[in-house]
């Protein structure tokens, strides 16, 4: 990262780079981010100097929540160039490799200390799902209005919108039909928890506390409900390898 740039920003913003600090913690503090500390711009190691991986999660909500067209339409490029048209074009690859080996990858940003090591905080999680329901689709020869409800769990309010965006890609229309386990369980405007938790868990608590009773009642009669998740592994973070997200899809019909 441009370390020279954030400094110069920050003198220009709020006239010293400790001014800016103070800023920053203020900022935070505003946005709900009770456990990160900063004493410098730059992200350089310090021991007061520190965040958690919820914090950096709000702050790339936030992000996305204020800036997402600008923002998402950069962060998503594996590689570009700094004029392109002239003599001697400049080439940029993303530290991010997964916007080129993960499809639907679209950010957010990347990090290294020798202290902390290697940083990520990335978006995504829908494309697994967006693979998932495809298949099912394809495989079943359905539209997907076949169903009453879809269902995922969680993507929450932001993968939300990623999953609908991607399907208007392939021409299906998932607005009409389509919600999120996670924003059925809380209600996101009143209550801060950004995403349900465990897509599995939003899943099975939305089914059978509250699905299954409408199927019953035969208020719905054809739902898909589709559980996501990453598998998390240590020899996979040792080898510096991307996490892998899945997504397992369950049909429920009433006959």
């Amino acid at each position: 990262s441009a370390n020279d740039a954030i400094v110069a920003l920050g003198e220009l913003v709020s006239g010293s780079e400790e001014s800016f600090v103070s800023d920053m913690n203020s900022k935070a503090r505003e946005l709900g981010m009770s456990n990160s500390n900063f004493v410098n711009p730059t992200g350089f190691h310090d021991p007061e100097h520190y965040t958690t991986a919820r914090d950096m999660a709000l702050l790339g909500i936030k992000l996305i929540d204020r800036f997402s067209d600008p923002l998402l339409k950069y962060t998503s490029l594996y590689e570009s160039y700094i004029r392109e048209d002239s003599e001697q074009p400049f080439w940029l690859v993303n530290t991010n490799k997964l916007t080129r080996f993960y499809e639907g990858v679209d950010g957010l940003k990347t990090g290294f200390t020798s202290e902390s090591r290697y940083c990520l905080t990335a978006t995504a999680m829908a494309p697994a799902a967006h693979k998932t329901i495809k298949q099912h689709l394809k495989d079943r020869d359905i539209e997907a209005d076949y169903y009453d409800l879809i269902l995922t769990g969680d993507l929450s309010k932001y993968g939300k919108e990623v999953l609908i965006q991607m399907f208007k890609t392939d021409n299906i229309d998932m607005s009409k039909n389509y919600d999120d386990c996670g924003l059925l369980i809380y209600d996101i405007d009143k209550q801060p928890v950004f995403a349900g938790g465990s897509g599995c868990a939003c899943c099975a608590i939305t089914t059978f506390g509250y699905i299954l009773d409408k199927l019953r009642k035969k208020e719905l009669t054809k739902v898909l409900v589709v559980a996501t998740g990453a598998l998390h592994s240590a020899t996979i973070v040792q080898q510096k390898e991307s996490i892998v997200s899945i997504a397992h899809a369950v049909s429920l019909e009433v006959v």
